[in-house]
C-alpha cells in the first residue's frame, strides 16, 4: 500500500554487496512508491553521491571492499553528503564463520 501523505518521490540509495537482499529491499521499497538506486561496494557509493543525492542510504554493515561504520565516517566528514540520512543494516548468517568485523 502506498503512503498517501507522501507528497514527492523520494530516492533510496541501497548498499549492500548481496543481490538478493538488494532485489527483497528494492521490491518493498519500490512498491511503497520510492526511486531506489543500486551500489554493491562502497565505492559504486561514493561514484553515485559524486552526481545525486538521495533522501536516505541504506547500508550495509559488512562489505568486501569497506565497512559500513568507515564508510559512514567518510560520508559524515563531507559537507556535501553529512546530512543524508544513514541506516544500517545487516544479514548476517550465524551459520558461517563469524569473522569478528562486527
Amino acid at each position: 500500500m502506498r503512503n498517501p501523505y507522501k507528497k514527492a518521490k523520494e530516492t533510496f540509495l541501497i548498499v549492500d554487496d548481496n543481490s538478493q537482499n538488494l532485489k527483497v529491499l528494492t521490491r518493498i521499497l519500490e512498491a511503497e512508491g520510492y526511486d531506489i538506486a543500486l551500489a554493491m561496494e562502497a565505492k559504486q557509493m561514493f561514484e553515485y553521491l559524486d552526481n545525486e543525492i538521495p533522501n536516505l542510504i541504506l547500508l550495509d554493515i559488512m562489505m568486501p571492499d569497506m565497512d559500513g561504520y568507515t564508510a559512514c565516517l567518510k560520508l559524515k566528514n563531507l559537507d556535501r553528503w553529512k546530512d543524508v540520512p544513514v541506516i544500517f543494516f545487516n544479514s548476517f548468517n550465524w551459520d558461517k564463520k563469524y569473522d569478528g568485523r562486527i
